[in-house]
This record gives C-alpha cells, sequence and structure tokens, in this order.
C-alpha cells in the first residue's frame, strides 16, 4: 500500500493501517496484508462479488484478533469511519453468538441489536437449510 496511488477516501484506512504496523510483528503485518489487499483492490474498482484468499499453510497463522483487525480495515474502507465497534449477539441456544462490526448509534440501540439478532438467526437458518440440500444431492464443498 506504500507507493501504490490511493483511491478517494482512503486516508482512515492508511491511518488505520499505519498504526497496525507499528503494533504488529512483521510476520503478522505481512499476514494482514496478504488478507485485505484483494479486498482493498475489489472495493476500489467497485467490485461485488467473492474474494478467495488462499493464504496456504500460513492459514494456521490466523488469530481471532488478526481476524477482528482484517475485518476493522474493511469496514473502515467501506464506510470511511473509524467508530465501528464489535458486538457480540446470541442468534440460538447452543452458545453459537455471531459477532459483527456495527457503528456506535447501533452498538447502543438494544432495538438495532435486536434486529441484528433476527437478521443473523434468519441468515443462519437459511444456511442450514442450503447445506442440508447440497447434502442430500451429494454435493460436496471440495468439488467445483
Amino acid at each position: 500500500m506504500d507507493n501504490e496511488p490511493q483511491p478517494e477516501g482512503a486516508h482512515p484506512v492508511l491511518l488505520y493501517v499505519d498504526t497496525l504496523r507499528a503494533r504488529m510483528s512483521e510476520e503478522e503485518f505481512g499476514l494482514l496484508m496478504r488478507m485485505i489487499r484483494p479486498t482493498l483492490a475489489a472495493i476500489s474498482a467497485h467490485e461485488t462479488g467473492t474474494i478467495d484468499i488462499d493464504l496456504g499453510e500460513d492459514d494456521a497463522k490466523v488469530t481471532p484478533a488478526l481476524r477482528d483487525e482484517v475485518a476493522t480495515v474493511i469496514t473502515i474502507a467501506l464506510t470511511g469511519r473509524m467508530d465501528q465497534q464489535f458486538v457480540q449477539v446470541d442468534v440460538d441456544d447452543a452458545g453459537h453468538p455471531v459477532r459483527a462490526m456495527v457503528d456506535a448509534e447501533t452498538a447502543d440501540d438494544p432495538a438495532k441489536l435486536q434486529e441484528l439478532r433476527e437478521w443473523a438467526r434468519s441468515r443462519r437458518a437459511e444456511d442450514s437449510a442450503l447445506r442440508g440440500i447440497a447434502e442430500a444431492s451429494g454435493m460436496n464443498d471440495e468439488e467445483p
């Protein structure tokens, strides 16, 4: 990101990434950059769709804290704001919460958090149903 031309509104992302560079080990920062570059390029190009990032053996080095930082950088890139925070909402009785990054207003609003909870429950049920259909039809995640 150092010598590449930056799109308008990139300043908050650059500022945050610079703070990460100062806080992280060189190896961890390099891994973070490998994870965020494709997504930031897609955002800059206004591309939509899925981005697959193959980290190879380094995938095992991705910690929850690193995932949080990746999510933070991407959220800043999408919103241009640095005031988001993670919230955790319980969506089922099995103790499988969903973590989401939201603005401060949403984080402090029980009604908005309830909307998020309901959306996450619906999404989880839909994903589960689709997995069931895929399994019943003999589809495998490893097949094209």
